[in-house]
């Protein structure tokens, strides 16, 4: 019986520390996958142990609409205090880029990213149809289940400038679209 407790106890920690850790995803997958990207002013900040509540004020919507218009107010949510995943806090009244989905259960817009606004001019260049695999030591392997032409593939170190600024895009010629590649911004 106790060793069936020690077993139990030993795991339950396992799973706390190693709950979570950084996204190993590319900014590209993560923006691909979201229904909801945005920009909108912080207007209020709760935090507690079990949720975050962000009140943004609405000034673009980028992919889907989290509101219906412009400059209205939305609540974003977001894991609280006590776990580990929870995004950075935020500066009061600053403009922010918003990654979302809507949670299935309670229908509530879920904060998958927050990024600086200044980050929104690289969205022009994700290719959406180009997907990114991850083969990262200490890693399990991100691979998505598309042709070769129509991918990217990453090895290695990831926090690096070609990483972090690059994007999976198309390569195109006179001849239409090409094949899928991995494509760098200037680095400084």
């Amino acid at each position: 019986m106790a060793m069936d407790q020690l077993l139990v106890l030993l795991v339950s920690f396992v799973y706390v520390v190693h709950a979570c850790g950084p996204d190993p995803r590319h900014d590209q997958s993560v923006y691909c996958n979201s229904q909801y990207v945005f920009t909108g002013i912080l207007t209020q900040f709760d935090k507690s142990a079990e949720e975050s509540t962000y009140r943004m004020f609405v000034t673009s919507n980028l992919k889907g609409h989290i509101t219906s218009s412009l400059r209205q107010n939305v609540n974003v949510y977001s894991f609280g205090y006590m776990y580990s995943c929870a995004p950075p806090s935020a500066t009061l009244n600053q403009e922010y880029l918003i990654y979302a989905n809507e949670d299935p259960w309670t229908n509530q817009p879920r904060i998958k990213a927050l990024h600086s606004v200044d980050q929104t001019k690289r969205l022009r260049n994700y290719d959406c149809y180009c997907k990114i695999d991850l083969k990262l030591p200490r890693s399990a392997p991100v691979i998505n289940n598309v042709p070769k032409n129509s991918k990217c593939e990453l090895t290695g170190v990831t926090d690096t400038c070609a990483v972090r600024n690059g994007y999976c895009g198309r390569d195109w010629s006179r001849l239409g679209q090409g094949a899928c590649k991995w494509l760098t911004s200037t680095c400084s």
